[in-house]
């Protein structure tokens, strides 16, 4: 799958997860910018990425995410390592 496809499937799932228009999901932006980004659609967000891209995001590399652009880059990886 190539990144721009990844990007955007990405920001899919995300405005498909937060119920937001995929317009408003751009890679600089942090779960500070989404009202609707709790604790509990993280988790739900982290395991609709997991099933799609089929990969394991465990809880650590989640903590380390700053925003959306650091989610892409660990996806990215993880297709890579799994590929």
């Amino acid at each position: 799958m190539k990144k721009e496809k990844i990007k955007k499937e990405t920001f899919k799932i995300i405005s498909d997860t937060l119920k937001v228009e995929v317009k408003n999901v751009s890679p600089q932006k942090t779960a500070n910018d989404f009202e609707e980004w709790d604790s509990l659609s993280n988790v739900r967000l982290i395991l609709n990425l997991e099933k799609f891209f089929k990969i394991k995001i465990n809880t650590s590399e989640a903590f380390e995410l700053k925003n959306i652009n650091d989610l892409l880059k660990l996806i990215l990886n993880k297709i890579k390592q799994k590929n």
